[in-house]
């Protein structure tokens, strides 16, 4: 429905861009009152594609994460962290950061010990009848638990994510203000906690 409200919507836009483009071609041969007239039924079409664009978009069909389940809850105990990355960005990650991933020649003076992945998936809402899907990794690093994310559906909500985040992500994710320690691959090291150092 929300597909077939859009595509109305591109088809009318087309006829008006079409209508538009006649009027300026000509524009010259017109009277004053016809050039005015025309130009008031553009603006008039324009300005009800725009309501209609707004209402179909407010109409569309969604619904949210608003609860973890237990099974989710259990996994998620004790994050520390979440990262935004995909699996590419993953393996990058470890090659870079883990002991025993590969060198390159970086000469990499952040490397952890790393360990325990999990993988799982979970659908954090639906736009129509289309789920929105986000895959979570969890790893053990540098003795603490990390959980990576990203969106891995067909369509992404970025807002549904950031909800679905809100409400997962348990307090040893959090800050003193409730706010979530979350980064994305730029910013992976300065949120694994570094060991102290012997005085």
């Amino acid at each position: 429905m929300f597909i077939n409200d859009l595509n109305s919507i591109r088809d009318r836009f087309k006829a008006l861009s079409s209508d538009i483009l006649h009027i300026g071609q000509n524009v010259a041969y017109m009277s004053n009152d016809a050039r005015e007239r025309a130009f008031d039924e553009a603006r008039s079409d324009a300005y009800q594609l725009g309501v209609d664009l707004d209402k179909a978009v407010k109409k569309r069909t969604t619904t949210t994460y608003t609860e973890n389940s237990e099974d989710l809850s259990k996994l998620l105990e004790g994050v520390v962290a979440c990262v935004e990355a995909d699996e590419f960005t993953y393996s990058t990650l470890w090659r870079d950061h883990a002991i025993g991933g590969k060198d390159y020649g970086r000469h990499n003076t952040h490397r952890f010990t790393w360990d325990n992945r999990t993988v799982t998936s979970v659908i954090v809402g639906n736009v129509e009848d289309r789920p929105v899907n986000v895959q979570i990794s969890l790893a053990v690093i540098g003795g603490v638990k990390v959980m990576f994310y990203h969106g891995c559906s067909t369509l992404v909500d970025h807002d549904m994510i950031r909800n679905f985040l809100n409400i997962a992500m348990p307090s040893t994710a959090r800050d003193a203000n409730g706010r979530i320690n979350n980064t994305n691959a730029d910013g992976f090291v300065g949120v694994i906690p570094r060991p102290q150092k012997a005085a």
